[in-house]
C-alpha cells in the first residue's frame, strides 16, 4: 500500500449490508457513500479485525473509520469484488485509498494508465478491462 502522511488515514470499502457489523452507522447512510462520515468503531474486537482502517483519536480514545460504503445497485463491479472478499475472509471490507501519487486523484483513464506505469500496482481494472504488469 502506498505510503502516506498520518493525518491522511487509510479507509475501508464496505458492503453496505456489512457496515453495521462492524462500525456504529447513522440512519442515513448517503453521506457514507461519499466517505465524508467518520463512523465509531462497533466493538473493541473490530479495532484487531480492522486495524489498517481503524484511527484513534488520543483524546477521546474513540476509534473511528471514515467508510466508504458500496451499494451493489449504484457499483455492482466493486460490491461483487467485496462480496468476494467476505467469502474468503468472512469481511465484507477492503482497504480503500486514493489513486493519485503525489499528484490530483486520476481522472480519466489516460490519468490512470500513466499512474499505473508510475507505481508499484500490480494491476489496474478500468470497466472491464484488467490490465497486469
Amino acid at each position: 500500500m502506498k505510503e502516506r502522511e498520518s493525518f491522511r488515514p487509510f479507509a475501508p470499502s464496505v458492503l453496505v449490508d456489512d457496515v453495521a457489523r462492524h462500525l456504529r452507522v447513522p440512519t442515513d447512510l448517503d453521506a457514507a457513500e461519499y466517505m465524508l462520515l467518520a463512523l465509531p468503531v462497533k466493538e473493541p474486537r473490530d479495532i484487531q479485525r480492522i486495524p489498517a482502517v481503524v484511527q484513534e483519536n488520543g483524546i477521546t480514545r474513540v476509534a473511528t473509520s471514515r467508510a466508504h460504503v458500496v451499494r451493489p445497485e449504484v457499483n455492482p463491479i466493486y460490491a461483487r469484488l467485496l462480496q468476494e472478499m467476505k467469502s474468503l475472509s468472512g469481511i465484507g471490507m477492503i482497504l480503500n485509498t486514493s489513486f493519485n501519487i503525489s499528484e490530483p486523484i486520476v481522472c480519466t483513464p489516460s490519468h490512470a494508465v500513466d499512474c499505473f506505469k508510475r507505481s508499484k500496482m500490480d494491476a489496474l481494472a478500468i470497466g472491464s478491462y484488467l490490465v497486469k504488469r
